[in-house]
């Protein structure tokens, strides 16, 4: 799905979450095993970060807002059904597209650009952002 020409273009992902999970390998080629491998898990999974994997979907910003520090390619998780408080972000579906907002005090949001208050729905609170550190 596209979501929001003007503000954020974002678009949801589908992941399959009855494949197996992404694991660590270590090899020995010392001769010897790593010492730090006794500690470390050996699972990797984006469970650790999805609470109700029903009610969870993934999105990936398409463009930059600065302001919010989301750039272009960040993942954004989104819980469906979470309370919203001041400063949240949050995803709404307003005039057939889905646009991102932050809650602001008092119920009402904001946005980085101008926008006429309108009635939204709610769609999901981001929960997460996963951002690629090397552009």
């Amino acid at each position: 799905m596209k979501i929001d020409k003007e503000m954020g273009e974002i678009e949801e992902l589908h992941f399959d979450r009855e494949g197996e999970k992404f694991k660590e390998e270590y090899l020995e080629a010392t001769g010897f095993p790593s010492p730090a491998k006794d500690f470390a898990e050996s699972d990797i999974s984006a469970d650790d970060i999805i609470e109700r994997g029903y009610n969870t979907f993934f999105c990936k910003m398409s463009r930059d807002i600065p302001e919010w520090r989301l750039a272009t390619g960040d993942f954004l998780v989104v819980a469906k059904g979470e309370d919203l408080k001041s400063g949240d972000l949050f995803i709404a579906y307003i005039n057939n597209d889905f646009r991102i907002f932050r809650m602001a005090s008092e119920g009402y949001w904001s946005t980085p650009y101008s926008i006429s208050k309108k009635e939204i729905k709610v769609w999901g609170k981001v929960t997460h952002s996963i951002v690629k550190l090397k552009r």
